[in-house]
């Protein structure tokens, strides 16, 4: 199963101009976020996916502490 899994995926380094272009093209509001599920999910790209995820990952940490922030000040 691994060798299938070897021969279905890429693990080409991206330039750092295409990291930047990832960045700015996930920084879109909403169709940033579909693009970086549809990459962190669906790319053949290794490298690619990983990088979508993190983002992806991110952003959930941060509304995660923005939402328990709202509920920590909602008291006072």
């Amino acid at each position: 199963m691994d060798e299938e899994r070897m021969e279905k995926t890429e693990v080409v380094p991206g330039s750092t101009g295409a990291y930047i272009g990832f960045e700015i093209l996930f920084a879109l509001p909403g169709v940033g976020l579909i693009c970086a599920i549809i990459f962190g999910f669906f790319s053949k790209n290794e490298n690619m996916r990983h990088y979508a995820r993190a983002h992806i990952a991110t952003w959930g940490i941060l509304i995660g502490f923005f939402i328990m922030a709202l509920i920590g000040n909602s008291g006072r």
